[in-house]
């Protein structure tokens, strides 16, 4: 089931998978040139009462994911703090 409840957005969706009685939220998003896409994920208030997946085209570098000689994405350090300390996360 899509969570436009959590956000609606033309560059992000938000599904709701359920396999029997286990619930994930999948997240997909594309993110543009300017990054706005993923500062708004970043400032979504996303449920952390089931794991959550996010996926997509990032357009972001970080040597923990590019090629070697390929310049940092200035906005990775943030998603990846984002992602370890703020974002969603599994419940334990």
């Amino acid at each position: 089931m899509q969570r436009t409840d959590i956000l609606e957005h033309l560059d992000i969706l938000i599904l709701e998978v359920r396999l029997g009685n286990k619930t994930v939220l999948l997240i997909n998003i594309y993110n543009g040139a300017d990054n706005n896409t993923i500062l708004t994920l970043m400032g979504t208030n996303i449920p952390k009462t089931n794991p959550v997946i996010i996926t997509g085209d990032f357009n972001i570098h970080h040597p923990n994911w590019s090629l070697p000689d390929t310049d940092t994405s200035p906005i990775s350090d943030t998603f990846i703090d984002w992602t370890e300390r703020d974002g969603p996360d599994t419940p334990e």
